[in-house]
């Protein structure tokens, strides 16, 4: 049996080092204390320790060069495609010659201080030990760092996640969900949402439930998944902001409002702070109308927060709210024009992926489509008319073709 297409990648990890044989007296500080919290339950546990910025060195680099033999990565045992945005100190090095230094942070490794690790982000590599050793101690500020795990690399198959619906669920092998690295993805948090829609979607299947499917504008994590699903990709994927086309939708601070309806349904969220988010949304809705509605000087209050140095808590009447839906407030005020716009856009969207695909749809004897169309619609045989209208090749004309026919055989059946 054909399971699907397989490529090879490789991916490198970073290390941990003991956090008390670190020397950040003299390094830059950056106390996890100036950023606001994210709007996420019980985030706050995170709020005790430090980020502190130091660099590499010549010697560094010098060590390095003279070890590029020894590398995974430069020796030749590892040869598939790396990933593009997480470079290993060793490619930065041999891509940046005219470089003698690098950033490096030095972050806390874990919520619990007992532990009492550091992640020195930015010095992943493939090295010997003794080299890695050598490496971290001409950093200042690591001279007397002891390393509790050394960096590797890896070499790895990945699965094109085109062969996949978008509840991660094989369109080869029902009832076998994919997640992570092996779908094509690089880092932990793309990994993460992967396992967490994998995980939800196969206990819905098992539950004969309809799939847990989030979109390009209900959340980040539905933009990765239409991304890999739809489009695959030929190196190792990161998600970023810049591949949303809504990202006015997708604020940080409003996750816990647009995603509430989701986590209810699912069941991952605690009754307490789903009341207290609903409250807020009430809260909100009704200052927004206040603002909207009261005037001073012959304009709604509104009006004044169109002035980025005008705070909501500034404007008469305002309320003591937290930070974070003051923020909020400001922000759905200040660039409502353009969030309309984005809603409206949003909506046609949706409307589209209403349109269902029947899974029976023989694409080859839509003789009006081109050729290159049908045979890319036959390779992902795509949920809906959305989903066809993203897949790279497939033009406006293809999409109206389409829904006619998908029309006739919704009719039909």
């Amino acid at each position: 049996m054909k399971f699907g297409n397989l490529e090879i990648w490789k991916f490198g990890n970073n290390y941990s080092t003991g956090n008390n044989r670190t020397n950040n007296s003299q390094l830059p500080n950056f106390p996890i204390s100036q950023f606001p919290n994210f709007p996420i339950s019980n985030c706050s546990t995170w709020n005790n320790g430090d980020c502190f910025l130091t660099h590499t060195t010549k010697q560094t680099h010098a060590i390095i060069r003279d070890n590029l033999h020894n590398s995974a990565l430069y020796g030749g045992d590892i040869t598939g495609t790396g990933a593009r945005y997480c470079p290993s100190l060793e490619d930065k090095v041999v891509k940046f010659p005219d470089r003698d230094s690098h950033h490096v942070f030095i972050e806390p490794e874990s919520a619990d201080p007992a532990l009492n690790l550091a992640y020195p982000n930015g010095l992943s590599c493939s090295l010997p030990e003794d080299v890695q050793i050598a490496m971290v101690r001409s950093v200042p500020g690591l001279e007397k760092a002891e390393i509790s795990s050394y960096a590797y690399a890896i070499e790895y198959d990945f699965y094109d996640a085109r062969d996949l619906f978008p509840s991660l669920e094989s369109k080869l092998v029902p009832g076998l969900f994919l997640a992570g690295q092996v779908n094509g993805t690089t880092g932990y948090e793309e990994a993460a949402a992967q396992g967490f829609v994998a995980g939800v979607n196969a206990v819905r299947k098992t539950r004969q439930m309809s799939p847990f499917i989030l979109s390009r504008n209900e959340a980040y994590i539905g933009v990765m998944i239409d991304d890999l699903v739809t489009k695959g990709t030929n190196e190792p994927y990161r998600m970023f902001t810049s591949r949303a086309e809504r990202r006015l939708l997708l604020s940080q601070n409003s996750a816990r409002f647009r995603l509430l309806p989701h986590a209810g349904e699912i069941g991952v969220i605690d009754p307490e702070y789903a009341a207290e988010t609903e409250s807020f949304i009430s809260v909100m809705e009704k200052e927004i109308r206040r603002l909207d509605t009261e005037r001073v000087r012959g304009q709604p209050l509104s009006a004044l927060l169109g002035d980025p140095d005008t705070k909501y808590a500034s404007l008469p009447g305002a309320l003591t709210l937290p930070s974070d839906l003051a923020d909020e407030i400001e922000y759905r005020i200040r660039y409502r024009g353009y969030i309309v716009h984005e809603e409206r856009q949003a909506a046609e969207l949706l409307r589209q992926e209403r349109t269902k695909i029947p899974a029976s749809l023989d694409y080859a004897t839509l003789t009006t489509l081109r050729h290159e169309a049908r045979e890319k619609l036959t390779r992902i045989r795509p949920d809906n008319i959305g989903m066809a209208s993203r897949i790279p090749g497939i033009t406006p004309a293809d999409i109206a073709i389409l829904a006619v026919a998908v029309k006739k055989a919704n009719q039909l059946a």
